[in-house]
């Protein structure tokens, strides 16, 4: 029996049983205020270095449902580079990353139209949990999303963004 206990811990401990060992980083971008009805949230999953994992949308009060969103590939807006994605029922929005590392979030109609910026997860003043996997600033959330979802390099340049 002891035997199978240590076989089971190490089993968890090289990660063979975790849930998801495959997604390395997220970054998430918000708006409104967290556990208010006007709150949103997109999450940014990565994968792999270079291949994105998932792409994700939560609202409201509770935001306890995520949404799942397809990746519909890049585009440009205005010249700038961007991304679209697609809701389960056909909705579609356009992710245009901007140069002061916030997102604008939009669709074709012109009917939704919000400005999101890098949500921080993790402990504040000593109370909440560390999130190892989260984007750690919004430098390395914009980084994330320009080198996985628009497949193109940038670099940060006195906390901007500069396309290469």
């Amino acid at each position: 029996m002891r035997a199978v206990i240590l076989s089971i811990l190490l089993l968890f401990s090289c990660g063979l049983l975790a849930e998801d060992q495959s997604i390395q980083k997220v970054a998430q971008y918000s708006i409104g205020e967290r556990g208010s009805k006007h709150f949103e949230l997109f999450s940014f999953y990565q994968k792999t270095a270079n291949q994105a994992a998932k792409i994700e949308y939560s609202y409201g009060k509770y935001a306890e449902q995520y949404i799942p969103l397809s990746y519909l590939g890049e585009t440009k807006v205005n010249g700038q580079p961007a991304f679209k994605v697609k809701f389960p029922n056909g909705y579609r929005l356009t992710i245009i990353p901007q140069k002061d590392l916030s997102l604008i979030i939009k669709d074709k109609q012109g009917k939704y139209n919000k400005h999101f910026k890098w949500m921080y997860e993790g402990p504040v003043n000593g109370v909440g949990t560390y999130c190892s996997s989260c984007a750690q600033d919004e430098k390395e959330a914009m980084q994330l999303l320009v080198n996985d979802f628009l497949g193109i390099k940038a670099r940060m340049n006195h906390g901007s963004l500069e396309w290469l």
